[in-house]
This record gives structure tokens, sequence and C-alpha cells, in this order.
């Protein structure tokens, strides 16, 4: 398979670990408790402990580019990523 062929799966829209989180709270049905810690905090205390390669991993972003795969598949998802998180979340058994 070359790299020209590979589609990636994925939602139109990036969706954020917060954003994430308030999804799978929502399906839980509770609520998600989320505080606000800076980056940067972040970034420190993962160099303090060794580990500054650990910061780039966890803090940043990976988005994937989908459109290509949408057009070239001919297809686009019936449900939004909030909605078909919440629902996956609360058809699993805990």
């Amino acid at each position: 398979m070359l790299v020209e062929d590979l589609a990636t799966a994925g939602d139109p829209a990036p969706v954020s670990t917060p954003e994430l989180l308030r999804y799978v709270a929502a399906g839980l049905d509770v609520p998600a408790r989320l505080f606000f810690v800076p980056l940067r905090l972040l970034e420190s205390l993962c160099r303090m402990a060794g580990r500054a390669d650990l910061a780039t991993k966890l803090l940043w972003s990976l988005e994937f580019e989908t459109a290509d795969s949408f057009a070239q598949l001919a297809w686009w998802p019936g449900t939004e990523a909030s909605e078909g998180i919440v629902r996956a979340v609360r058809a699993m058994k805990f």
C-alpha cells in the first residue's frame, strides 16, 4: 500500500481533549470536573521530572486531515462526534 492510498478515519472537525472529556462525562451523566492548568506549568513539571519528551506527546494536539478520505470514499459521518461519543459511552457496560 502506498502512502497516497492511505485513508484516515476521524471526525471532520477536530475534538480537543477537554471536549472529549466533556462528552464522556455527559455519556456517564456526571459533571466534567475540569480545571485550567497553564501549559507552561505542565511543560516545566515534565522537564523537572526529567521527561521533557513526555510534554510534547501529552500536551500538544494531534490532528489528521480527513477531507481527502471523505472525498475518496464518498462518505460523510451520519452522526456528530459529540453525539456519537455520548451514545458510545452510554452503551458501555461499567
